[in-house]
């Protein structure tokens, strides 16, 4: 946000040099705008499927939970009526519910890594923008002006695209276990109480 407002701040400063009937500032500013709306919008968007999709799965993971609770409990119960070791017990679902939220985290601090490198690269290339405008001298080569600026919005549309992509796999990665997750977390209580029995 910083980057952008040090953009706009520099061609509004420089609009006051050229005459206003047919000023190319005002298109470049036109440009860095859609070009920026379209990296926040993508941030937004992308934080917003992370989460939606996080919450699904973590609640299909706690559904899961909850039922070899009861199911277990029950079982527990009926075999080794005299134990009362519910700690053990605790640590069998902690521990399996804990391998399920490493799980997630992993997709979900991948997303928040890449979305901290966007606000770098938009930074980054919204300096090297008003760096532009300070070096070149739009009076003199005021023709010239949206030409000279194309490479810097080729580069940050072109960094979109590669954040586009990482997003997309990290985001690929949270549906894929979504279908798996849930499952592996039964297996994992299933073999530790199984194990479990053969203590009482």
């Amino acid at each position: 946000m910083k980057g952008f407002i040090l953009i706009s701040l520099a061609l509004f400063a420089t609009v006051g040099q050229i005459s206003a009937q047919s000023n190319p500032l005002l298109d470049v500013l036109d440009r860095v705008t859609e070009v920026y709306n379209e990296y926040e919008e993508f941030k937004h968007d992308s934080r917003f499927a992370m989460g939606d999709h996080i919450r699904h799965l973590s609640q299909l993971v706690l559904n899961v939970v909850l039922e070899e609770i009861t199911s277990w409990g029950l079982r527990v119960k009926q075999q080794c009526p005299h134990l009362r070791n519910t700690e053990a017990q605790g640590e069998i679902v902690r521990g399996c519910a804990e391998s399920a939220v490493v799980a997630i985290a992993a997709h979900q601090d991948a997303i928040f890594d890449i979305l901290e490198d966007m606000n770098d690269a938009s930074n980054a290339v919204s300096l090297s923008t008003v760096e532009e405008l300070v070096e070149f001298n739009v009076i003199t080569n005021y023709d010239d002006f949206n030409s000279h600026f194309d490479p810097i919005i080729t580069e940050f549309r072109s960094r979109l695209t590669a954040y586009v992509a990482q997003v997309g796999q990290e985001i690929a990665g949270l549906a894929g276990i979504t279908s798996t997750l849930p499952d592996t977390t039964r297996a994992c209580i299933n073999a530790a109480f199984q194990k479990f029995l053969q203590t009482c």
